[in-house]
């Protein structure tokens, strides 16, 4: 009877190193040597400037010197340093151009210290605004998408480089700007919309 048992226990676990060996593969299985290539993707949108990790650094710390001067511009007109937190308004307009310069802002502030809050509170919450002019730009009057998506031929020659742009960031109280500082800094000028600036003017 012991040398039945050790017979079955015996069979039993030369049945398991069988199936538990590392070669083996139910049927059905195909084992694949090449490496697995997954078919491309979509192409990436424009950003204005050929990516790559270098590049997109240099244009971020571009960004983060223009911002930066204007809060140090800005914190001298007031005589004092910006409060801990403050609000930052949000542009009416989405592209590419204003999501860059409000990011940019954003970590900046953060950088430094500042908690940014989503609301303006009881109205004791500092309100920063930003706005950004094209120097070359004199009409005030309703234009076609400036440097959008779509290229028209006028803008053929402009579109994707980059360009000296005017920077603003300012306090303000309802609609009334209080302090204000403002300089010439040469960025990427993909995204800019001339009329999404200057309509505001003709209203």
């Amino acid at each position: 009877m012991r040398s039945i048992l050790f017979l079955t226990a015996f069979l039993s676990l030369s049945a398991c190193r069988v199936i538990a060996d590392p070669t083996f593969a139910p049927s059905g299985y195909t084992y694949h040597q090449d490496l697995y290539k997954s078919p491309p993707g979509p192409e990436a949108a424009d950003i204005g400037y050929d990516y790559s990790a270098v590049r997109n650094d240099e244009v971020q710390r571009l960004w983060q010197i223009s911002v930066s001067d204007l809060l140090n511009q800005l914190e001298d007109q007031r005589g004092e340093a910006l409060p801990d937190t403050v609000y930052i308004r949000p542009l009416d307009h989405k592209n590419a151009f204003n999501g860059a310069f409000d990011n940019a802002l954003r970590q900046e502030l953060a950088d430094r210290g500042h908690i940014l809050t989503d609301n303006t509170g009881d109205g004791d919450i500092l309100v920063l605004t930003i706005d950004a002019r094209d120097p070359d730009w004199t009409q005030k009057k309703p234009q076609p998408e400036y440097n959008g998506d779509l290229e028209y031929e006028t803008h053929e020659q402009i579109h994707k480089k980059f360009k000296d742009i005017i920077l603003m960031i300012g306090t303000s109280s309802g609609s009334l700007i209080m302090e204000q500082a403002s300089a010439t800094y040469t960025l990427p000028f993909y995204g800019y919309d001339r009329e999404a600036w200057y309509k505001k003017d003709d209203e």
